[in-house]
C-alpha cells in the first residue's frame, strides 16, 4: 500500500498494514496533535506514526539534529511511568534527505517494547516518525528499515 505523507513523499507499507482511523488515533496517547496518518499491523504488532508541521520563520533555520533532543525530551518524560529506557542517537537518509533519529525502550502492559522516532525536514515542515513494536519480535525492525527506504519525495 502506498501512502502519501502531506503530498510531499510516499512510502510503502507492505500488506497487513492498514490506515488507522481517527477515532483509532484519537484513542492513542500522542504527545502532540496535528496533521498526519498512524498505521499498524495487528499480526507483526507494529505501529508507526508519521506527522507534520509547518514552521515558521526561525524554526525554518533550526536544524533537525537539534531538534531531535528537544523530541526525546518531550518522549521520555509521560514514558518514565513505562520504564522508558533511551538508546542512542544515530543519523539516516530516507529517501536521500537526512533525518535525525533515536531508539528507546519501554514496558506496555507487561510487554516490552522498543520504539524509534525520527525527525527530518523539507523546506519549512518538519516530518516527524515514530516506529513502535514488540521487542520479542526484532523482525519488526527490519519491515521498518524497507518501508523507510521505500521513500520516495514527489518535491
Amino acid at each position: 500500500m502506498t501512502v502519501n505523507i502531506n503530498n510531499e513523499w510516499t512510502m510503502e507499507f507492505p500488506e497487513g498494514f492498514r490506515v488507522l482511523t481517527d477515532e483509532e488515533r484519537q484513542s492513542m496517547n500522542f504527545i502532540e496533535n496535528g496533521p498526519g496518518v498512524c498505521l499498524s499491523d495487528p499480526d507483526c504488532h507494529i505501529t508507526i506514526s508519521i506527522s507534520w508541521k509547518k514552521t515558521g520563520l526561525l524554526a525554518a533555520l533550526a536544524d533537525p539534529k537539534d531538534a531531535i533532543k528537544t523530541m526525546e525530551a518531550k518522549i521520555s518524560r509521560p514514558m518514565q511511568q513505562f520504564g522508558y529506557r533511551r538508546g542512542g542517537f544515530f543519523e539516516r537518509q530516507i529517501g536521500g534527505k537526512s533525518f535525525s533519529g533515536f531508539q528507546y525502550s519501554y514496558t506496555a502492559q507487561n510487554t516490552d517494547m522498543t520504539g524509534e522516532s525520527l525527525i527530518g525536514k523539507s523546506g519549512k515542515v518538519f516530518y516527524y516518525l515514530h516506529f513502535y513494536a514488540r521487542s520479542e519480535m526484532p523482525e519488526s525492525t527490519e519491515v521498518w528499515k524497507n518501508i523507510l527506504d521505500s521513500a520516495n519525495w514527489l518535491r
